[in-house]
């Protein structure tokens, strides 16, 4: 949402800086993680899943 971060996302072994206002989507299981920058990361992360009960 806003701040300076680099991303890893997608099961990429690197990190990217990804500017703000860009959506990341990652796989069940796939590698991913966050390095926020000099600036405050301001962040939404959403969570589901699709078994039915």
């Amino acid at each position: 949402m806003s701040g300076t971060a680099s991303w890893r996302y997608g099961g990429c072994d690197s990190y990217r800086v990804v500017s703000a206002g860009n959506l990341l989507y990652n796989n069940p299981h796939d590698l991913h993680g966050v390095r926020a920058g000099d600036t405050p990361l301001l962040a939404l992360y959403l969570l589901w899943h699709t078994e039915t009960v």
